[in-house]
């Protein structure tokens, strides 16, 4: 009876982590600071938050970064993208939602 359990719950757990809703969406930045330094910070946020993707230099003035990931924690990449950083001051956002492309890992391009 244990077993059966068991399975019912790992079961009833794998349903629920696949049905977790997964989003895409373009974000561009304006920013005023060293696109390198900036890139590289986002980098390391989407590695802490589980975010896959990239970022890139659309410009001189900003950047283009594309997150795919659950909606709780691209809202929370998206929100730490807005606040900006030590390393990143936001003058200006705007959030697109865009097609899932199933990256497998976060790059700067």
């Amino acid at each position: 009876m244990i077993p059966q359990q068991r399975c019912h719950q790992f079961k009833c757990c794998l349903i629920e982590l696949l049905m977790e809703t997964i989003k895409c969406c373009q974000i561009t930045l304006q920013t005023a600071d060293d696109e390198v330094v900036s890139r590289f910070s986002i980098m390391q946020q989407a590695y802490k938050t589980g975010i896959k993707g990239f970022v890139k230099r659309k410009s001189s003035t900003s950047l283009l970064i594309e997150a795919e990931c659950t909606e709780d924690k691209l809202a929370a990449f998206i929100d730490w993208c807005r606040q900006g950083s030590e390393y990143i001051k936001t003058k200006k956002m705007e959030v697109v939602d865009s097609d899932i492309k199933n990256y497998t890992s976060f790059d700067i391009i």
